[in-house]
């Protein structure tokens, strides 16, 4: 009787699971999220499965279960038909790119790289997408045709010469640094524009990170549930939504003056409408703005009761502010961070060269204001105040945190 009465609870908890994943695959499916959507229905398969499997003989509920377990199937290959057309449409936008920037070596390798998934898609298509495919795939190959005649190099833009361009390293100097890349036991390879701008980002698989999780704090440590990527917390994820420094929120990482410098990195962005932090983060569009994409390493840190523990975003499905934090704090060594001073920080995130600025009894502060007032009004200059100690006295007359960053907005 006991044993009757524990398959059942777990029937009915596997019945439940699967009706709540079916509908947010369906959501998602119906919103064009394909990758999301076909995650989800493959996971109501498994349970479907599970839920057979335990069934006794219901002849008829059994039947309509399977029934609908295949029709969750058949719809997986439809949608490995769509997310193969949706990756054969980026690629042929990189080489559109490619062609318009006369990199046409590369924009023929990418046309050619484009027929693949299209010949893929093909196999689990409806008659009107094979229709379509038929067409794109002779479009695509009519455009590459060209492209193989030509023998001469590309043209430099914008009036440039080869000769005004920076020098190439040399082979020491990329020794130098690469023999400089190895940060808290991991490596950083050098940047290479030649090489990383066209960094392909569009891959079978989930990526993910080859070094690991990050280190976790302590309290995030007592808190922990579990690493889950966005679409498993979020909506609809994207990666920036809106710039603003009023959407970030530290939470629990000990990170106070890189989220300062978060704040008013973004805050200048808005201000000045020039892109300052969101320039460093890949892939982009043709316009340099990132996008998300699904396939980097973005297993975020999330509490038992479904939470985010790290910087995050008002907007909640807005990822920057954790992404960009994730990729700082494992150069740093990982969430179990110390804390820094902002002027490291900024550095590393904007390049702009760090001044500090003492409060001391030879502090000239009304010059000081007028020249800070003046340059982040011009743009010329980002603010960050940091407290040092004070006993719990001071600190509530002032209304500020001891040993604490915070942004000048």
């Amino acid at each position: 009787m006991a044993a009757r009465r524990t398959n059942s609870a777990m029937m009915e908890t596997l019945r439940r699971e699967a009706l709540n994943l079916a509908g947010r695959a369906i959501e998602q499916d119906n919103s064009g999220n394909f990758e999301v959507a076909k995650r989800h229905y493959q996971e109501v398969v498994r349970l479907l499965g599970l839920i057979i499997e335990r069934m006794g003989s219901q002849p008829s509920e059994r039947n309509i279960i399977i029934n609908k377990r295949e029709e969750y199937v058949r719809r997986i290959e439809q949608l490995d038909s769509s997310i193969l057309f949706s990756k054969a449409q980026a690629i042929l936008k990189k080489a559109k790119s490619e062609e318009e920037q006369f990199k046409f070596v590369q924009a023929l390798n990418s046309y050619l790289e484009a027929v693949e998934p299209l010949l893929q898609a093909q196999k689990h298509a409806n008659d009107s997408l094979k229709a379509e495919l038929r067409i794109q795939i002779k479009q695509t190959l009519d455009k590459a045709e060209p492209l193989k005649k030509l023998r001469f190099p590309p043209r430099p833009r914008n009036g440039l010469t080869p000769s005004s361009k920076l020098s190439p390293l040399t082979d020491t100097e990329r020794k130098i640094l690469l023999d400089t890349s190895r940060i808290n036991e991991k490596i950083f390879l050098p940047w290479y524009d030649d090489d990383d701008l066209n960094e392909p980002f569009l891959f079978d698989k989930l990526f993910t990170d080859l070094d690991g999780p990050l280190q976790l704090s302590l309290q995030q440590k007592e808190l922990f549930g579990s690493w889950k990527r966005p679409y498993q917390v979020m909506k609809n994820p994207v990666m920036i939504a809106e710039i603003s420094s009023s959407n970030i929120v530290q939470d629990i990482v000990t990170d106070c003056s890189f989220v300062a410098s978060l704040c008013v990195s973004a805050a200048y962005e808005r201000r000045h409408n020039k892109q300052l932090i969101t320039k460093c983060i890949y892939p982009q569009d043709e316009h340099g703005k990132p996008m998300y994409n699904p396939f980097v390493d973005d297993l975020l840190p999330v509490s038992r009761d479904g939470t985010l523990m790290c910087t995050f975003s008002t907007n909640k499905d807005e990822l920057w502010p954790s992404i960009v934090e994730k990729a700082y704090l494992k150069l740093m060594g990982g969430y179990d961070f110390p804390g820094s001073n902002s002027g490291i920080d900024l550095y590393a995130l904007t390049e702009w060269l760090p001044e500090h600025i003492f409060i001391t009894e030879a502090f000239d502060k009304e010059s000081t204001w007028k020249r800070l007032f003046r340059g982040q009004k011009d743009g010329n200059v980002l603010v960050i105040i940091s407290t040092g100690e004070m006993d719990e006295e001071r600190a509530n007359t002032v209304g500020l945190v001891p040993t604490h960053a915070y942004a000048v907005l």
